[in-house]
């Protein structure tokens, strides 16, 4: 997924003749700290302002005289999710802005790509997940779908969730969509994966894992 495909609709930016009262007003109504500011004619990109920044100024005042505290913080249209979630979490902010040589073309808001993040890591119902490690050279990615294939069960999502440098090797997690694992578990083992652990899907991890993901979503979305 990447950041042109998550751009809201919903959020519209401002510009320097808009005062302090009307983007506190926007702030509320969105339910965000932070807004894009652009040059009316040219959709070209100024900065981001935020509720902290303006929080005591004077309601008439406009936004033109506070381009000094503009965050110029962004994105490239054909950037990644993870890079998207990374800009949110390391600037804190709730909405990345999203534009090419200046030119505004929308922005994300926070919820959305840690929601998708989520779904993409599959904590949805149904399956068991599985823990192995694997010498990094040996990691294939084909290999382990094959495996499961071979037992009838389907990998519905698959990351790199730690990495041990010092033996060389990395492990994996794995969402599947069957709780009957046992074959496939004892094929990961013939072909030399170390199962670190595995999860039914009623087990107390994976709904502890659920119930952290819609915690955060919840938090998010507050």
């Amino acid at each position: 997924m990447l950041a042109i495909q998550l751009i809201s609709d919903s959020i519209q930016p401002m510009t320097v003749e808009h005062t302090v009262e009307q983007a506190l007003d926007k702030m509320h109504q969105y339910q965000v700290r932070h807004l894009p500011v652009i040059e009316k004619k040219t959709y070209r990109f100024l900065g981001l302002i935020s509720e902290e920044d303006l929080n005591g100024k004077p309601d008439q005042l406009t936004l033109d005289t506070l381009q000094g505290v503009f965050v110029m913080v962004g994105i490239a249209p054909e950037q990644h999710l993870l890079d998207i979630v990374y800009l949110l979490s390391h600037n804190e902010i709730t909405i990345l802005p999203v534009y090419n040589n200046e030119k505004y073309l929308g922005c994300i808001r926070r919820q959305d790509p840690f929601r998708l993040l989520g779904k993409s890591v599959a904590f949805e119902p149904g399956g068991s997940m599985v823990e192995i490690w694997v010498q990094t050279r040996n990691y294939s990615l084909s290999e382990i779908a094959r495996l499961a294939e071979s037992e009838n069960i389907r990998i519905t999502s698959l990351f790199i969730s730690d990495a041990d440098i010092i033996n060389d090797r990395i492990r994996i997690t794995i969402k599947m969509d069957s709780n009957q694992i046992d074959g496939v578990l004892a094929s990961f083992e013939r072909f030399g994966y170390e199962i670190a652990a595995s999860y039914p899907e009623n087990s107390d991890y994976v709904s502890l894992l659920r119930e952290r993901y819609e915690s955060l979503m919840h938090y998010l979305n507050v």
